[in-house]
């Protein structure tokens, strides 16, 4: 009969006196103006005198944007500005006669997903993420 039971003291290499420091504060990392919208990110949308859609969206999976009225909008691979300019059109076609549109990225899932790609390339000792970045799709490099 084999029995386990928990040792009445630590046990590994790891030091369990050491007090830890706190965690690194969130940094912000400026989006330059030719950002391309990417799918998951999160957009700002504002329309001059419409509340009804002016709000937050999210890029769904195909690079589409969901807005009231107008339907889906394609918008992964455009920048804020061309995206503006998508949507001052078709609002102009049917519901507003001069739309004021503004359009800013809230929340940048590529950004996110880089960052954390650096973290894998910091603590990976096998390769797999030099294996794992072409079959996502994305081309990136790190000086390691």
């Amino acid at each position: 009969m084999l029995l386990a039971a928990c040792a009445d003291s630590p046990g590994g290499p790891i030091p369990y006196n050491v007090a830890l420091g706190s965690p690194d504060s969130p940094a912000l990392v400026a989006l330059g103006s030719d950002y391309k919208i990417a799918p998951m990110d999160m957009l700002t949308v504002k329309v001059f005198k419409s509340e009804d859609l002016t709000g937050d969206y999210q890029v769904d999976l195909a690079g589409n944007i969901s807005l009231p009225l107008v339907g889906e909008v394609p918008a992964a691979n455009l920048t804020t500005a061309q995206l503006d300019q998508e949507l001052t059109k078709v609002l102009g076609q049917k519901y507003f006669e001069h739309p004021d549109v503004a359009v800013g990225i809230k929340a940048s899932f590529l950004n996110n997903f880089l960052l954390d790609l650096n973290l894998l390339f910091a603590l990976d000792d096998r390769g797999l993420v030099d294996r794992l970045t072409p079959l996502i799709g994305i081309e990136y490099s790190f000086a390691k």
